[in-house]
């Protein structure tokens, strides 16, 4: 009995199978993408999603690319972000460049109405030597009125006027 259910149970799956399908002719070659392009499109595409974790990802990717392909307006585009953790990861993208042209645009960041990103911004202004950064920080740590750098495009970055002590 055994035996007549193993060759019933072998005729149904040796009947039963579909005879195979030959290989699809070979797709014509895929016309030459530039990876650079590529990259940029899924880095676009990752700055304006939705969940913040990814868009703070593509700022600390974007750090990653070299001067020439220019990420740098990627990044200051971001630095609008609506996420703190996002406009902290742009100021820190920003210092890893060592650039002095984005010096005024991390002091922008000193404006920040967030506590955490305005220090983010200090630490990496004094981090590339700026004399601002280091004026914030020592404010911060004595408990005098912080610093308002002026991020104005006609006015030279100085630190001129303070918050009331009541902001810190």
């Amino acid at each position: 009995m055994r035996i007549w259910i193993l060759i019933m149970l072998g005729a149904t799956l040796a009947l039963g199978q579909t005879p195979p399908v030959p290989p699809a002719a070979p797709a014509a070659p895929a016309p030459p993408v530039d990876n650079m392009q590529k990259c940029k499109g899924i880095l676009d595409v990752a700055m304006h999603d939705h969940n913040p974790d990814v868009r703070k990802g593509a700022a600390e990717a974007i750090s990653l690319l070299a001067i020439k392909d220019n990420p740098l307006e990627l990044l200051i585009s971001m630095l609008d972000d609506h996420d703190v953790t996002v406009r902290i990861a742009v100021v820190v993208s920003l210092g890893d460049f060592k650039d002095p042209r984005m010096l005024p645009v991390i002091k922008k960041a000193l404006l920040d109405p967030v506590p955490e990103v305005d220090f983010t911004a200090a630490k990496v202004l004094y981090q590339l030597h700026d004399p601002d950064g280091e004026q914030f920080l020592l404010a911060v740590v004595s408990q005098r009125p912080r610093p308002i750098i002026s991020a104005r495009k006609n006015e030279a970055p100085c630190a001129c006027s303070t918050l009331p002590t009541s902001s810190l």
